[in-house]
């Protein structure tokens, strides 16, 4: 056990030591610490208001379908390649040494856990929104904590579901049916509340009120545990909260017991994480991808030329690999939610609340697209044209879809709200500026960092600087709307937007003039 804690030591104080060596880097560092502690302070300090239960009760279902999408990619993951808690680092030395391999799973534990906490450090600026809520830095504590356990836990599950289904298709079959039935049983429950309601939005508020959550395993007992809590309810807060920590204890028991040791298993996970990294860095784009999704062929083929070849290329691929052309799982769940929304409010919920909210969670979910992984290999630095428009033309097939996306969540509510048209042609045109503007921020980051931003501290880093430059534009679109002139305000909001997208996708042509440069960072 010694050795254990003096590997975690060591790691320790040479993470210390690499930050040290990059003084900007610990500027950043410190600023995020300094937003982080505003956000606490802000909800400590500000007097409590009263507590609205039918938005609380909206917190545990958005907070509840958020874990859900992890539960999701535990049994997924679980199913295919399994998880690790690993590095190819510690399968090189740790397992090879004469260590105690319960010892070993302990600190791939810590370690895991580490990752969790500072891939949740983002819940703890939503300060404000907690106090806006009537609720204070404890609930908001409390919440960080149910998410970490939550990531721990999946991260338990998909090894377990590895060890006992893998090459053992009846189990796999079964395993999906159990993961299944939990949501069988939601939705028997919200068609009960359903009939006696009448109403969608209170059939669905009554289900979280009566404890439906429950039926869920993992990221319902947690969700449901911090409902009892807040309800307090302590004696039913102690059963999720207990059922869930043995539910922990079982993964655990599987993966120690099942076989005489995990390593094999572990293994596979952590040989399968390693070699896409390597891939990355040698710009097999194929190995990357690798799938055993069935591809279709289609009818389109590959046209344009120049860079324009590569925007017809990514439309071709997507449309081999994806039933809907552009628009993905993500995208569906963006549109549903708006739609689903506006219809649960009546058109009492205001376009540019939602476009709000839209543009708040595209900050954390915005995808790079194909654009990104062109420059892992060596094609588009051959192409005879200027660095700009090949940038341009490799992000067109990811702006494309963002637009798609985007009329979809405002078009489509026009249908059964009575929004002013011209304001939602607005918010679509605001929100679809808004996401060409993410992906040429995260390129950016990619010339300036030599990575993306997406995790930890540099994700405050990442948001304090989205923050700071959209300032000049909300601050016109604002003063317009003091003014009565909503749509003038969208409409200097989306010419802001516009002109930091071909900044920014300007500035980032540097990525095409040093083919040399690391796209990826090694890891291991």
């Amino acid at each position: 056990m010694n050795s254990i804690l003096y590997l975690m030591s060591r790691i320790i104080k040479n993470k210390f030591r690499q930050l040290l060596n990059k003084p900007a880097m610990v500027i950043l560092y410190l600023l995020a610490i300094v937003f982080l502690a505003y956000s606490l302070f802000y909800s400590f300090s500000s007097p409590p208001r009263q507590a609205s239960s039918e938005n609380i009760q909206w917190l545990f279902v958005f907070f509840a379908f958020y874990l859900i999408i992890f539960y999701y990619s535990a049994v997924s993951k679980g199913l295919s390649s399994g998880s690790s808690f690993f590095d190819m680092s510690d399968v090189n030395l740790l397992f090879c040494a004469p260590v105690n391999p319960k010892h070993i799973l302990a600190y791939g534990i810590c370690s895991q856990a580490g990752k969790s906490l500072l891939g949740g450090i983002f819940l703890l600026l939503q300060g404000s929104t907690f106090v806006s809520l009537g609720l204070n830095t404890l609930d908001l504590l409390l919440f960080f904590g149910g998410y970490v356990l939550s990531l721990l836990l999946f991260e338990f599950m998909s090894l377990a579901i590895y060890i006992l289904s893998n090459q053992k298709e009846t189990i796999k079959q079964l395993i999906k049916v159990i993961a299944l039935l939990p949501f069988l049983l939601l939705l028997l429950f919200f068609l009960n509340n359903f009939q006696r309601s009448g109403d969608l939005k209170l059939a669905l508020l009554s289900s979280v009120e009566k404890g439906a959550l429950k039926f869920l395993p993992v990221a319902g007992w947690i969700t449901e545990s911090l409902r009892n809590y807040l309800s307090g309810n302590i004696r039913e807060m102690g059963f999720s909260l207990l059922l869930t920590l043995l539910t922990g204890v079982l993964f655990l028991a599987v993966i120690i017991l099942y076989h005489s040791d995990y390593y094999e298993d572990v293994l596979v996970a952590t040989e399968t994480a390693f070699e896409k990294k390597r891939a990355i860095n040698e710009g097999d784009i194929n190995a990357i991808s690798n799938t055993h999704k069935k591809i279709r062929k289609g009818k389109r083929t590959l046209e344009g030329l120049g860079s324009k070849a590569i925007f017809y290329k990514h439309l071709l691929e997507s449309s081999r690999s994806n039933r809907f052309f552009l628009l993905d799982g993500s995208s569906f769940l963006m549109i549903a939610g708006a739609n689903i929304a506006a219809f649960f409010s009546k058109g009492d919920i205001s376009p540019v609340l939602l476009l709000v909210i839209s543009m708040y969670l595209q900050s954390f979910f915005i995808g790079t697209g194909r654009g990104m992984k062109e420059l892992y290999s060596h094609y588009i630095y051959l192409i005879p044209e200027s660095p700009f428009k090949k940038i341009i033309w490799s992000n067109g097939e990811i702006i494309a879809k963002h637009i798609l996306e985007s009329l979809f969540m405002f078009l489509l509510p026009l249908l059964f709200t009575n929004w002013n048209p011209v304001t939602v042609l607005l918010c679509a045109l605001c929100r679809s500026v808004f996401s060409i503007f993410l992906v040429s921020a995260n390129l950016l980051s990619q010339r300036i960092f030599k990575d993306v931003i997406s995790q930890g501290f540099l994700l405050i880093i990442y948001l304090l600087f989205i923050i700071f430059v959209m300032l000049p534009g909300v601050i016109a679109a604002f003063a317009f709307y003091m003014a009565g002139k909503l749509a003038w305000g969208l409409f200097a909001l989306s010419l802001w937007e516009a002109f930091l997208s071909l900044l920014f996708f300007y500035l980032s042509r540097g990525v095409l003039h040093n083919s040399d440069i690391l796209t990826l960072q090694k890891k291991n």
